[in-house]
């Protein structure tokens, strides 16, 4: 017989912390698939996901996550793929990670990486364009595996040695406040020809956001709030993040609504940082919704509302976001702030798990185990509760004691 009851009872409802202050690139792709490594802190991504991009730009975080691999198979036979960006926080590709791309015809690989696996990007036909950031001599000490890039369309691989010219002076006054900032971008994110440098990012951030350019004053605020490039000041992260708000930059009110909510930069306020959040989250910004979310539901510098929680984690589930997928599912468990519907928790608790969510996989876990919403199968719950304790739930791994797994 089911008990339909318990999974309401012992479900894992994880109100995690709020979405920290973050910088995006305007091409990062979104919604790709990654599981949380061993360390809690970093993430490998393991497929394409939701993701439709045919340009693959992979972020250097995923939710909180440094990114730091790209998984085995990762991307296996992915057909659409026309072109793959690697960020400088990876030092991993796993073998077959692009193995069958045949359509794949450009990659760009840092010189953070470490380590190619055997047939990454073998059967790649079509890549001719492979880029690496880097020296000659620093392409030699990675490690390379077995027929990494047999039947590829790779010939040479070109050797992009960074720019070590710094910003001209005298070339200021012929550039405007957004060339500015795409020089900004460029050594932030290491693109090109330029290696990665925060210090002169910072430079030419600052030079455009005393021109008022919203995105650089964002980007700035970010580096003091990170100490990339410049000493760690909240104070001045908070005076720039203020600037862009001020004219309409959803990731600096976000980053604005963290600041107040964290007390960091500017005395703590609840209600300050709901109202940032909320500027944030109706521009569509799927982690101020979340935490918009988290606001509601747990009554923080806002009167506890549980349907307008719902409302909030709807808005960020829909765009993928992992943890409002979860946090809705549990919802839909506990019938809070929505009609309780097992089938519909499923459904989010299924979303999130898919994305390596940990509270949602053994929350799904418990579905399975007890046949709620799903047909009952012990052998699904406990592959579920091994990917959750591998990912640090609690529940999980006592889950997984009581059943003698």
């Amino acid at each position: 017989a089911t008990i339909p009851a318990l999974a309401n009872t012992v479900a894992e409802k994880v109100k995690p912390p709020m979405d920290y202050a973050f910088k995006q690139s305007a091409k990062a792709s979104q919604k790709l698939k990654y599981e949380v490594n061993a360390d809690g802190k970093t993430c490998t991504i393991t497929g394409q996901g939701f993701c439709l991009d045919k340009d693959i730009v992979i972020p250097e975080e995923m939710e909180g996550y440094r990114v730091t691999s790209i998984g085995g198979s990762a991307f296996y036979g992915c057909t659409g793929i026309v072109s793959v960006t690697i960020p400088n926080s990876v030092t991993n590709i796993g073998h077959f990670a692009f193995n069958g791309c045949t359509k794949l015809l450009s990659v760009t690989i840092p010189n953070s990486v470490t380590q190619i696996g055997s047939w990454a990007f073998c059967d790649c036909t079509s890549l001719s364009d492979f880029h690496y950031i880097g020296t000659k001599a620093q392409w030699k000490r990675i490690q390379l595996g077995r027929a990494w890039d047999k039947h590829s369309a790779i010939r040479n691989i070109q050797y992009d040695a960074p720019s070590s010219s710094a910003p001209q002076s005298n070339t200021d006054n012929q550039m405007n406040a957004q060339a500015m900032y795409d020089q900004g971008e460029k050594y932030y994110w290491g693109k090109g020809f330029v290696k990665q440098d925060y210090a002169k990012a910072v430079e030419w951030y600052t030079k455009a956001a005393e021109q008022g350019h919203a995105s650089a004053q964002c980007s700035l605020g970010f580096c003091y709030g990170k100490g990339y490039g410049v000493a760690q000041n909240y104070a001045k992260a908070v005076e720039w993040y203020t600037k862009a708000a001020n004219q309409g930059n959803a990731v600096a009110q976000f980053n604005l609504g963290h600041c107040y909510d964290n007390g960091q930069g500017v005395a703590q306020n609840d209600a300050k940082a709901v109202e940032w959040y909320t500027k944030a989250a109706e521009q569509g910004h799927a982690r101020a919704q979340f935490n918009l979310g988290l606001c509601y539901e747990n009554g923080q510098g806002v009167a506890k509302n549980y349907a307008k929680a719902v409302e909030w984690y709807t808005k960020a589930a829909e765009q993928g976001h992992a943890r409002a997928q979860s946090n809705l599912g549990v919802c839909y468990d506990n019938g809070q702030g929505v009609a309780q519907n097992y089938a519909k928790a499923v459904e989010w608790y299924t979303k999130a798990a898919e994305q390596g969510n940990a509270s949602a996989q053994f929350n799904l876990g418990l579905c399975y185990e007890y046949g709620t919403g799903v047909t009952k199968n012990i052998t699904k719950a406990l592959e579920l509760y091994r990917k959750a304790a591998s990912g640090g739930s609690n529940g999980a791994k006592k889950a997984l004691e009581r059943l003698g797994k």
